[in-house]
């Protein structure tokens, strides 16, 4: 059978990330056994994350191929060792510290972290980080027969291939230019942490070929980033990229794409929010809007996804259907239907290299295609197949299947009626799990049964993994660690009951606030 590959997209989340530190615990424990060896049925191949997505995607990419134990790194990062009180900065940067964060991060990597395992993945792990850079990138749009114009955009990506056994050096250093501070850089949340300042100098290439107007003159190869999740806080379209270029290897494989998302805005069948006489409140208001943003862009990139896959098999059908009529025709006629689709897909490949040479600004029309590979002894229905994929753009992709873990999944088990009643750290702006522990372990066990709900739900076998291997998969889950049942509670605690719970944390956090707002109205040079 062939090899099941899995790749992961990991959302923004803030102190969410204890949901999903306790979901890919889950995960890791169920698959590391099947992930190990020269040939395993399974590999965890791909991961892109953003914001607090990015953080526990390097963690989870670590424990996997060091053998560390899942839930010793993920609960010191996201339920032990990130409270208010250990975050809290002293300076006027901002009110929490990401000087912390990053010590916390150096130990959280160090592979000697806790228990072991003999059970090690053993092909390195293809991971992205989102980030938003607050310069902003401008270049040209090109377009097909006209003149480029002129966009700009803010989204920029940290790529990287970790190895196993690879050094704790390569992760944290050299300071500014190290997958440690990409991931700080990503999860630098606006709500709370300073801007950070990443090197971008082994960029700067890709960034002159992608025709980007606007680099900064001099030696300078830095940029300040913050929070990537603000722009695309579940960077699926990135991890869809990253998988297809995996899956060109040609080997028989099938590939799962799962989503950890831990508070999708669900759909709402009873009458709030359609009240005429309950107007909702301005903090209310704020946080449904940001939880609709988050949830729309899922939404689009999963609706984008599924007209991929459609159109994909469209295609494929018609040139099956087709394949073998043209293959049937009169010689003079069937070569000249090949040539024709051969001069389409050389034309398309130039036009193609037209388009890229917009964005760099070396226009060259007479250039040779540089797409697809030479047509060779391909038939007509094969070429007929390749040119209606390039003509819609989908040239290089495969079919993807997509499965969410969420908090969703637990709803019936709960007796909840919607996610916030199970969810604890979702209030004061997903913030609010930062001030209690309590919380925080609640949402890494609701995310631990979460993953375990989808196992025993056949989420492996519905892929393409062997029943035997799922069982084997699910019971190193319940095994490995057993979730409480606070879990169906604490979603229940509120803004003002958490504010009442802890009034000196809070009041040191307003009080840090307060001081770094007065600094930046006093002094506010020009970034």
């Amino acid at each position: 059978m062939s090899q099941l590959r899995v790749s992961l997209t990991i959302s923004g989340a803030v102190s969410l990330g204890a949901y999903e530190g306790g979901a890919l615990t889950a995960l890791l424990y169920a698959v590391r056994e099947l992930t190990a060896g020269e040939d395993p049925p399974l590999r965890l191949d791909v991961i892109s994350g953003a914001s607090a997505g990015s953080i526990t995607g390097l963690l989870t990419a670590r424990t996997l191929l060091q053998g560390q134990d899942p839930e010793t790194v993920m609960a010191a990062a996201w339920v032990t060792d990130d409270s208010i009180g250990d975050l809290l900065a002293h300076g006027t940067q901002a009110p929490l510290s990401i000087d912390a964060m990053r010590q916390m991060g150096i130990s959280l990597l160090d592979q000697g972290q806790g228990k072991s395992s003999p059970h090690r993945q053993t092909a390195g792990i293809r991971l992205s980080y989102t980030l938003a850079c607050l310069r902003g990138f401008e270049y040209q749009l090109p377009r097909l027969g006209r003149s480029p114009v002129p966009a700009a955009a803010f989204i920029d990506t940290y790529d990287h291939v970790l190895s196993p056994d690879a050094p704790l050096t390569s992760l944290t250093g050299p300071r500014g230019d190290c997958p440690l501070d990409a991931v700080l850089a990503s999860g630098a949340n606006e709500m709370g942490f300073p801007p950070y300042l990443l090197s971008r100098a082994q960029q700067w290439p890709i960034y002159q070929e992608e025709g980007i107007d606007n680099l900064p003159p001099g030696p300078n190869r830095s940029f300040w980033f913050s929070d990537g999740g603000t722009l695309d806080n579940e960077p699926l379209g990135r991890t869809l990229d990253l998988a297809n270029e995996a899956d060109a290897d040609g080997l028989p494989s099938r590939r799962l794409h799962l989503l950890i998302h831990p508070h999708p805005a669900a759909a709402i069948h009873d009458l709030s929010w359609a009240k005429p006489d309950v107007q909702p409140t301005f903090a209310q208001t704020a946080v449904r809007g940001l939880n609709l943003q988050r949830s729309q862009s899922i939404y689009d990139d999963l609706k984008r996804l599924e007209k991929t896959n459609t159109h994909i098999a469209w295609i494929d059908r018609l040139g099956d259907g087709l394949g073998p009529v043209l293959d049937q025709l009169p010689a003079e006629t069937k070569e000249a239907v090949t040539s024709a689709l051969r001069d389409a897909i050389a034309d398309m490949a130039r036009e193609a290299d037209v388009l890229r040479g917009q964005r760099s600004g070396a226009v060259n029309e007479g250039a040779p295609g540089s797409g697809p590979e030479p047509a060779g002894d391909s038939g007509p229905g094969e070429l007929l197949s390749r040119a209606l994929r390039m003509a819609s753009g989908l040239a290089g992709k495969q079919a993807a299947r997509v499965d969410v873990i969420s908090p969703l999944l637990l709803l019936p088990e709960s007796g909840a009626t919607s996610i916030d009643q199970i969810l604890s750290g979702e209030v004061l702006f997903h913030f609010g799990g930062f001030l209690d522990e309590k919380m925080r372990r609640n949402d890494f066990d609701l995310g631990y049964r979460s993953t375990l709900k989808w196992l025993e739900d056949g989420g492996l076998t519905d892929a393409g993994l062997a029943a035997e291997l799922n069982e084997q998969a699910k019971a190193a889950a319940q095994n490995s660690y057993s979730p409480q049942e606070g879990w169906k509670q604490t979603g229940r605690t509120t803004t003002a009951s958490l504010l009442a719970m802890h009034p000196w944390q809070a009041a040191r956090l307003a009080g840090r606030v307060t001081h770094v707002l007065l600094h930046d109205i006093l002094h506010h040079p020009r970034p």
